[in-house]
């Protein structure tokens, strides 16, 4: 078996704590008062709830109120575990009210309940009787294992011999059988015997005796009365029997008559005793008949709806917090100071690659060598005008030199002519030559004053440029560009600063509008529940859940209560309380009378007898006289006569009764001495083995057995010298640790099944070195079974990680 998880839903100090488990070692930890007998006690009573063993009826023990929730309304628990491969859960409501255990299949949720078997049955159940096999007293003796007690060592020694005889003779560490066969004897003292004039016994006996002597002297006496009713019998018996027989039927008719009047009348009346009673409480229970479920159920929603709010605006209130902590401490205010001037750089910058871009176009727009260009030009132009000017001296020379040739022969005429032509084309390109000079010296006079206005323009641009460096301390464009990339940068950071206080202002205003509507719901929740309240005057829902309580009686009173006057009319029948009254008060004298069951069922018959005496006795009439008084001297007798042998008999049976008890208690002394031999013999050689192994692992071969002799003495093994060392000897620390060998050895000899090992504080007296060992002997048990182990201290932690050593560690906080 092991344990998967506990969930305490309502137990001490306990809310709604659940504790996860695991195979191998547990080490539940906490500091003293931080609830581990509470965790501890809760697995006790999860399993077989608090009450007291070997009872019929069910009787709590102290931890039943002890455990009672601190704050939660319900005093509940679940327990999830693992038994012959099946996942089980144990969901139980410890209130005395509405007590309830169900057990169940953890995987499918099937309720098994009915099929649990307990071995014992009663109102609260207890599937420890099923998964363990035993009671709560074994289950504490073996599966859980506490600290011996706080003693000195001698004291020790004597306590864990006094518990293993027990155990050896009885499986129990609580039961003695040396107590049990005190008891026994005691008994069988009280009682007495012959032998003891002042017992019981011997002065019953006395009175026996006594009571038969009386009687034979009435048997004597009775001869001689039986001689005189035979003599008058023969003269007169028949009609002093039937005049007496008359008379007692008459006699009996009226006392049944009477006796049916009054077991009427006294019926009737305590009924109407009842329907008083009931009268009353329904009275005092009207002012809840319209108590209404539904409302109490509204109510505990509503009471549910307003505590899932309140922690929904908790959840709000620390998002809030959160949120307007981090708007605290955004710089966005500082920023919104250095974007200005980010903005006025950004402003500069782009003035100052205007302006650069202007010098730019101004030096780079118009080619510089234009000028240089159009003199060239005007120069090329000029000396082309010289060579037409120079070709129209050497057309004139050669016009002279052909017209001196003409003059002086005549026949060389044509040839000037034809240069005449070639002349006038000449002036014609200088004319033009002229024309293009004017126009290139216009040009060049038009270039130079644009390239001074352009460099006019320039130096003013570069005065502007050179106002916006000085503006912000800087030597050159290429420092004015890295501060303006700068400020860009610091910009994008700004923005985003911006974007993620708008994002931390928009989640606040939203977390401030789900906490308004919260608190809208929770006032109208509040609302809702305050009409209840009003509607029934109530306080609290306690008080509506305990008006719906008296609600319920109210109504099964009412039904009560009509069955009761149903009831009174039907034994009434014809009669009324006045008539019965009257009737009886006048016939008072039959009061003392006992009359039979039968007698009042066979009224009709008694007539009949009555009616047919009457003939008989009006003709034996004469002799009535001498019947009458035979019948008188006999009665007396008759009846101190069956008085003793009532008391005869009374006394025989109660002297057999105290030899019954007798035996009973000699044959119980013998059953339980043969029976604890029996248990001895079986059990401790089988103890003396176990318990032998777990001791010498546990003191590193120290001591390396264990032995219980016939007297029950108890000693263990020191392997060095061979001798058996009684355990008054020991320390403290070897007590402790021969007692946990003992729990132990004892759990392995009663259950084949792995059950859990529950180990409360039980390691407190151990140094460190018996503790390391201890530690280690768990380890190999926690192989086959889950241990788990309840610490207030950190050496068991430590040692078990300094023998790496896996476990699950619960922290009580």
């Amino acid at each position: 078996m092991n344990i998967k998880e506990l969930n305490l839903i309502g137990f001490g100090k306990f809310e709604n704590k659940s504790l996860k488990l695991e195979d191998g070692i547990n080490i539940i930890y906490g500091e003293n008062e931080s609830g581990k007998t509470t965790v501890h006690s809760f697995i006790d009573g999860m399993f077989y709830g608090f009450l007291r063993p070997y009872l019929k009826t069910t009787r709590y023990t102290d931890e039943q109120d002890k455990y009672q929730p601190w704050s939660s309304k319900r005093y509940a628990g679940i327990i999830i575990f693992s038994h012959d491969g099946t996942l089980y859960r144990i969901e139980r409501e410890f209130n005395k009210d509405n007590a309830s255990t169900k057990v169940l299949l953890d995987n499918t949720g099937e309720d098994i309940t009915h099929t649990i078997d307990t071995g014992e049955r009663g109102r609260v159940l207890q599937p420890g009787f099923h998964f363990f096999g035993f009671n709560n007293v074994v289950y504490s003796n073996t599966v859980s294992i506490k600290q011996l007690c706080t003693k000195t060592d001698d004291k020790l020694s004597d306590e864990l011999r006094d518990k293993l005889i027990n155990v050896s003779t009885s499986l129990n560490e609580e039961i003695s059988i040396d107590n049990a066969l005190k008891e026994l004897a005691n008994k069988l003292k009280n009682i007495g015997s012959l032998k003891a004039p002042t017992s019981i016994y011997c002065k019953i006996n006395d009175e026996l005796i006594n009571l038969t002597k009386e009687k034979e002297e009435i048997l004597a006496l009775k001869d001689n009365y039986d001689n005189l009713l035979d003599e008058s019998e023969r003269f007169n018996n028949e009609l002093q029997l039937l005049e007496k027989k008359l008379d007692d039927e008459r006699l009996l008719l009226r006392k049944v008559e009477y006796k049916e009047k009054k077991n009427t009348y006294t019926e009737a009346f305590k009924l109407n005793e009842e329907l008083n009673k009931l009268r009353i409480e329904l009275d005092n229970l009207e002012e809840y008949k319209d108590y209404n479920q539904v409302d109490y159920d509204t109510c505990v929603s509503i009471e549910n709806d307003i505590k899932v709010i309140e922690s929904k605006l908790e959840d709000t209130n620390n998002k809030i917090i959160e949120l307007e902590e981090s708007l605290s401490k955004s710089s966005v205010i500082n920023l919104e100071k250095e974007n200005k001037n980010i903005e006025d750089i950004k402003k500069d910058y782009l003035a100052f690659e205007t302006f650069e871009e202007d010098k730019n176009k101004l030096l780079y727009g118009q080619d510089s060598s234009t000028v240089e260009f159009l003199k060239r030009d005007l120069d090329s132009t000029k000396a082309g005008k010289n060579k037409y000017i120079y070709g129209i001296i050497a057309l004139a020379i050669i016009y002279i030199v052909f017209m001196f040739f003409t003059i002086v022969n005549q026949y060389t005429v044509l040839l000037p002519q034809l240069l005449i032509p070639v002349f006038i084309l000449m002036v014609k390109k200088i004319k033009d030559v002229d024309t293009i000079v004017n126009r290139i010296e216009g040009q060049i006079k038009e270039s130079t004053i644009a390239d001074e206005n352009r460099k006019k323009k320039i130096s003013q641009i570069e005065e502007e440029q050179n106002i916006i460096l000085k503006k912000y301390e800087l030597g050159s464009k290429i420092e004015f560009r890295s501060l303006y990339e700068n400020s860009q940068r610091e910009n994008y950071k700004f923005q985003q600063e911006l974007e993620n206080k708008k994002g931390l202002k928009d989640r606040l205003n939203i977390e401030n509008n789900k906490k308004n509507l919260l608190l809208h719901e929770k006032e109208d929740l509040h609302s809702k529940l305050n009409e209840l309240l009003l509607k029934y005057d109530s306080s609290n829902i306690l008080e509506i859940q305990s008006g719906l309580n008296n609600k319920r009686k109210y109504d099964e009173l009412q039904i009560e209560f009509k069955n009761k006057k149903e009831i009174i009319n039907k034994v009434l029948g014809e009669y009324t309380f006045e008539r019965l009254e009257v009737e009886l008060n006048s016939n008072k004298e039959y009061d003392s009378d006992e009359i039979g069951i039968e007698e009042i069922s066979s009224k009709l018959s008694i007539k009949n007898r009555i009616d047919e005496l009457i003939e008989i006795i009006s003709q034996n009439k004469l002799d009535k006289k001498g019947i009458d008084e035979k019948i008188n001297l006999i009665n007396p007798k008759i009846s101190k006569l069956v008085e003793i042998k009532e008391d005869i008999e009374r006394c025989k049976e109660k002297l057999i009764e105290f030899d019954s008890k007798k035996e009973a208690i000699e044959l119980a002394k013998s059953t339980i001495e043969e029976l604890s031999k029996d248990i001895h013999n079986q059990f401790a050689p089988e103890i003396n083995k176990k318990v032998g192994n777990i001791i010498n692992k546990i003191t590193n071969g120290k001591y390396s057995g264990v032995r219980i002799d016939n007297n029950l003495n108890i000693g263990v093994i020191d392997p060095k010298i061979g001798e058996i060392v009684n355990i008054s000897n020991l320390s403290g620390g070897t007590i402790d640790q021969l007692y946990f060998s003992l729990r132990f050895g004892i759990i392995n000899s009663m259950s084949g099944d792995n059950l859990p090992l529950i180990l409360d504080d039980c390691f407190i007296q151990y140094d460190n070195n018996r503790l390391k060992n201890i530690l280690n002997l768990l380890r190999d048990i926690s192989k086959t079974r889950q241990v788990i182990l309840f610490s207030c201290h950190n050496r068991e932690m430590e040692i078990l990680n300094d023998l790496n050593i896996d476990f699950n560690l619960i922290t009580l906080s």
